[in-house]
Parts: C-alpha cells; sequence; structure tokens
C-alpha cells in the first residue's frame, strides 16, 4: 500500500504520534512523500526530516508547502520554542510549494492514499494548478464537523475545527472537488483499522458563513463519508502496541 502524508507537524504533538505509527506500521508500506502545510520557511519540513532521520528513513521525499507568507491563514500558526522539545537545531527544508504540490501530484498518480491531518490549503493548491487531480484521489481528511459532542465531552463548536477553519476557503474547494473520508484517526482508519470505528456515509452541505465553514446534513447533500465513532481506548493500545512493538523488535531505529 502506498501512502502520502500531508501534516503540519511541530505544534501539537498529535502529528509527530500519526509520522511514528506509519513508520512502525506492521504490514508494509511505502511512503511516497511527506509534504508540510502551515509552514514558516520550512522549519515544519525540517521537523519531519529530523524524525525520518531518527527512523533511518531518509529516503522518503519531503517538501515545504504552502507557508504563511502566502495570505492564506488570519493568523501566524507559531511553533513552540526548538530547545524545548528537541535534543539539537533543527536544519529548516525551505522549498517552494510548488514542489509540494508536484510531490502531492507523483503520489497520487501512483495511486498513493492521501492522508491530510493539517490544514486542506496543499490539496486546494494542487487541484487550482492541475484541476481535477482530486476528483479520483483516495483522500483521507482529519476535521470535520457534522454532529455536535456528547454531553460529558468538551463542547466544541464547528469553529472549533482548526484544520478546517483556519483556511476555510481551502477546505471548502478541497471538499466541492474531491470524495474524502472525514477521520479523527486519520492514518490508522487510512491504513485499514477498523476495530470499534463505525463509518457512515451522510448527505452534506458545505458552505461558508461568517467567515468559518459549515457542514450540514441535508437531503439533497453530497453524499460523505464520515467516520462517527471510534473506540478510543482501543485505538491508544493498538497505537502503543505498533510503535513500541516495532521499537521492542527491531523493526525500526526510531525512539
Amino acid at each position: 500500500m502506498k501512502v502520502h502524508l500531508d501534516t503540519d507537524l511541530g505544534g501539537d504533538i498529535d502529528d509527530i504520534c500519526a509520522l511514528a505509527m506509519l513508520l512502525c506500521w506492521p504490514q508494509e508500506i511505502q511512503i511516497t512523500g511527506i509534504t508540510t502545510v502551515g509552514e514558516l520557511n520550512g522549519r515544519r519540513a525540517g521537523q519531519v526530516k529530523y524524525v525520518l532521520g531518527l527512523a533511518g528513513r531518509n529516503e522518503i521525499p519531503v517538501a515545504a508547502g504552502a507557508d504563511v507568507s502566502q495570505g492564506f491563514y488570519p493568523y501566524e500558526l507559531g511553533l513552540p520554542p526548538e530547545e524545548r522539545y528537541w535534543p539539537e537545531p533543527i536544519v529548516p527544508v525551505a522549498t517552494a510549494a510548488s514542489v509540494a504540490v508536484q510531490l502531492l501530484k507523483a503520489s497520487i498518480e501512483q495511486g498513493a492514499t492521501v492522508i491530510a491531518i493539517g490544514p486542506y490549503t496543499n490539496l486546494f493548491l494542487l487541484e487550482k494548478e492541475f484541476p481535477g487531480s482530486l476528483q479520483n484521489a483516495r483522500l483521507f481528511l482529519m476535521g470535520g464537523y457534522v454532529y455536535a459532542p456528547r454531553a460529558g465531552f468538551p463542547q466544541w463548536q464547528p469553529t472549533d475545527d482548526f484544520n478546517v477553519q483556519v483556511d476555510a476557503r481551502s477546505a471548502q474547494a478541497v471538499i466541492a472537488n474531491s470524495d474524502p473520508t472525514f477521520i479523527p484517526l486519520a492514518c490508522a482508519i487510512a491504513l485499514g483499522w477498523r476495530d470499534g470505528v463505525e463509518i457512515s456515509e451522510l448527505p452534506l452541505r458545505a458552505e461558508i458563513r461568517g467567515g468559518a465553514l459549515y457542514q450540514q446534513i441535508v437531503a439533497e447533500g453530497k453524499p460523505t463519508r464520515v467516520v462517527t465513532k471510534v473506540d478510543g481506548d482501543k485505538f491508544s493500545a493498538f497505537w502503543l502496541d505498533t510503535v513500541a512493538g516495532a521499537v521492542h523488535a527491531g523493526n525500526t531505529s526510531l525512539h
């Protein structure tokens, strides 16, 4: 199975956990490329390269994509001080966003599953440069707000969906021009993990109101796959077994 990861790694820990799981996946996968989004002059891409170096996987192509300087985002998507989390200075990997677009295009043409776990800006740039590229892509998007959280969980609103709302216009364009699956655990579910997972096809309409993107269930909406249930305890155990088990078995040097 071929996989392309589009990520804003470098802030919250979830993206580096997702990358670690991909590198330790128990079945053989080929990571055809990694593109970064919400970039700050290649700093996120540099951190990705550093992680790949720890795992001995420097052959995986990495390209820095859409940068904050391009004006897609309403505020600067900063990074925490590197010295707080990294053992040494990270060398940025600065490339033109067009390089990331080409890497995405090449991955799709190879039949790779595209897993986007950050804002959807790179996918928008791909569709803008090469119209129709997303239509037949196997696309898994982390994000989407359809149902309100159940009682007892944080009562987040649609505007709290960072990946979608930080660049709502790109998200709207990507949704309109693709056939994605919206998921909270993008990498695991994209690669076939289904223990405690429920996927529904819902008729969704996506529209921007007041600068935010809203997805609503309406009869005439576009049929869209949405993960509506995940057993968090089962996933936590699976992630730990996958990553820790691979390191213990010597399948990767990531530690």
